[in-house]
């Protein structure tokens, strides 16, 4: 299953030094406790993790989660 501590545990094994993972979150058919649960299981994995989201007049549903195996990943090269 996609979103469980499992999941991206797994993910975060395969990265290789220095990269980082960009799963795309599509929230519209979500509750805001399913996806408040999500991101929650997102950062236990990734600490260091980043959240994008999209909003028009306040209201967004698509989000993209950044992870990376190291915090120092996410410098500029």
């Amino acid at each position: 299953m996609l979103y469980t501590r499992e999941f991206f545990e797994e993910v975060k094994a395969h990265l290789k030094p220095g990269w980082r993972r960009h799963p795309v979150r599509a929230a519209y058919e979500s509750s805001p406790a399913a996806v408040k649960s999500e991101l929650a299981t997102f950062f236990e994995a990734f600490p260091n993790g980043l959240v994008f989201g999209n909003t028009t007049n306040g209201e967004g549903y698509d989000t993209v989660l950044v992870g990376a195996a190291r915090a120092d990943a996410y410098q500029r090269r």
